[in-house]
């Protein structure tokens, strides 16, 4: 499997404090199924240059090596939406997905849908594709569950997080998050995990669940092919959307 968004290296933003809590995160992540993982650190909103990410990420890449861990780490960000992104993403001051054109997107919780509609319209109009993470977390998802629809109508893929599955995230988050992969409106699941407990990065659990409540061939696509296909900056597969009604 492969965890397009797990904050996995140390001393950059919320997650690990040292690597050695990042070489255990990566461990447990490689005894239950994960071989790739996106160090997905919030890109634009903690005080460290794109000089300093690579630098953390070969280090941890090197620890990996010498402890004979095969999973390999890939470049990437989780990048807070401000007015200041655009002109980020034209410097190249943050990355994008293993260098692609995809771009993990976060929103304030309470933002309005006119302001995400425009925005994520505005970073596709200059060339990217944008993959929004944790949709079924947003206030304005779960009060406007629709807007998910005609997002992903508009080519913007979704994310959820495996925990919001397992109510780790409220019930309203577990519930959107259920509906969503019953209408076809999920691309990719993914830890978000931020250290070695609570978060957590282990993803068979989710493999276990996606199997038994839809099919081998929906956690395929979740967790293995459209994650491959953002690796290799191709289109990730939407299957056939349906309207979401969440009460």
């Amino acid at each position: 499997m492969t965890d397009i968004h797990a904050h996995i290296l140390p001393g950059l933003d919320d997650g690990p404090e040292t690597v050695e809590e990042s070489i255990d995160m990566i461990y447990t992540a490689y005894e239950n199924g994960t071989d790739r993982i996106f160090a997905a650190s919030h890109g634009n909103c903690y005080p460290y240059s794109t000089v300093d990410y690579y630098e953390v990420l070969e280090y941890l890449r090197k620890k990996l090596k010498g402890y004979q861990i095969p999973v390999e780490i890939l470049p990437g960000m989780e990048l807070y939406f401000d007015d200041h992104l655009y002109e980020k993403l034209d410097r190249k001051e943050v990355i994008t997905m293993n260098h692609g054109s995809y771009v993990l997107l976060e929103f304030d919780f309470r933002e309005q849908p006119e302001q995400v509609n425009q925005a994520i319209c505005q970073i596709q109009a200059i060339g990217y594709r944008v993959i929004l993470a944790h949709p079924e977390r947003y206030y304005f998802m779960q009060d406007n569950p629709e807007f998910i629809y005609e997002l992903i109508k508009q080519d913007c893929a979704m994310q959820i997080n495996k925990g919001s599955l397992f109510g780790e995230f409220g019930t309203y988050a577990a519930r959107l998050a259920y509906a969503m992969l019953r209408s076809n409106l999920v691309q990719v699941v993914a830890s978000d995990a931020h250290g070695y407990a609570g978060r957590t990065i282990s993803m068979d659990r989710i493999r276990r669940f996606l199997i038994k409540e839809f099919s081998v061939e929906y956690a395929e696509l979740l967790l293995e092919k459209n994650p491959d296909r953002i690796i290799n900056n191709e289109e990730i597969q939407t299957l056939q959307p349906h309207h979401l009604t969440f009460i």
